[in-house]
């Protein structure tokens, strides 16, 4: 469970922050029958600049929503 790997919020929450690049995934519209396996894991799995989104049926690293703000930080 979450409670074994992360002993306190604390440290939950600064793992968890350092894995979450700001801004946010642009919506997508693709209907899906069912998912393809993940091309990343997490933001800190993608290239500067791009983020862990779900696209076209899979997790891929994308660039970010043009014109969104950043999400708060932690």
């Amino acid at each position: 469970t979450w409670a074994t790997l992360y002993p306190d919020m604390l440290h939950c929450a600064t793992l968890c922050c350092a894995m979450q690049k700001p801004w946010r995934c642009p919506r997508d519209f693709m209907r899906c029958l069912r998912l393809e396996s993940p091309l990343c894991a997490n933001d800190s799995s993608c290239p500067a600049g791009l983020k862990c989104c779900h696209w076209e049926c899979r997790l891929r690293c994308i660039p970010p929503a043009e014109g969104t703000a950043p999400q708060p930080s932690c």
